[in-house]
């Protein structure tokens, strides 16, 4: 009966039930967090006025220190997403690489790594063309 329900609510919606109901969840939790005036981003201090752009984040990493860092609700702010995912870019495993760039990392070394990418795959393009 569920599987039949959610399709019909998927149909109803124009997206997957699952994603709906996600991005609901996400724009309450959002607006909880401007009405509490919470929305400014850890990284870059600006306003974070779109709930797309909100994301959840570790004022302190918790990846290779502690569990209880993960868990610890005062150890949670709040930043862009596309500032999270640059200050993810830069960490020592990925960083320099496109990848970092295309994360949002625009430091000289991802930037000469961005360039050498495209140059490699137009040439890979134009070799595989011949």
């Amino acid at each position: 009966i569920s599987k039949n329900s959610n399709k019909k609510k998927s149909k109803q919606l124009g997206i997957s039930y699952s994603t709906a109901s996600n991005r609901l969840k996400k724009m309450l939790f959002f607006s909880l967090v401007q009405k509490l005036e919470l929305n400014y981003c850890l990284r870059c201090d600006e306003k974070i006025d779109n709930y797309k752009d909100l994301s959840i984040d570790h004022i302190d990493p918790w990846l290779d220190n502690s569990n209880d860092l993960f868990w610890d609700i005062d150890n949670i702010a709040y930043s862009h997403l596309s500032c999270n995912s640059a200050k993810a870019a830069t960490s020592i495993n990925n960083h320099p690489s496109y990848v970092s760039y295309s994360m949002g990392c625009r430091c000289d070394a991802c930037k000469l790594c961005k360039k050498i990418y495209i140059k490699y795959w137009k040439w890979k393009t134009e070799y595989e063309n011949r």
